[in-house]
């Protein structure tokens, strides 16, 4: 599994156009995508940037990671490893 990082404005969608909603949990919410024969997961921590204490700043440029995964079997091993419910297989 590769993890891109992004800053917590970056748009998910203008890369994944047919991004889907996977789980919430507390402070983010964890898309599905696939693109290029590879799928993805995308876990939006951004609801944490307001929770940010003075001198952790650094951490809004990473709050959105992008895991790739060659099959879509690792990508539902890794959300339920995770305890995210999953309707995609």
């Amino acid at each position: 599994m590769q993890v891109e990082r992004y800053p917590f404005n970056w748009d998910a969608h203008q890369r994944f156009p047919e991004i889907q909603e996977v789980a919430r949990f507390d402070g983010g919410v964890v898309y599905s995508a696939e693109a290029a024969d590879r799928f993805y997961l995308v876990v939006d921590e951004s609801a944490l940037n307001d929770k940010l204490t003075p001198g952790t700043e650094y951490i809004l440029n990473s709050l959105i990671g992008v895991h790739e995964f060659t099959t879509a079997a690792e990508r539902t091993a890794y959300v339920a490893s995770r305890g995210w419910t999953s309707s995609d297989s």
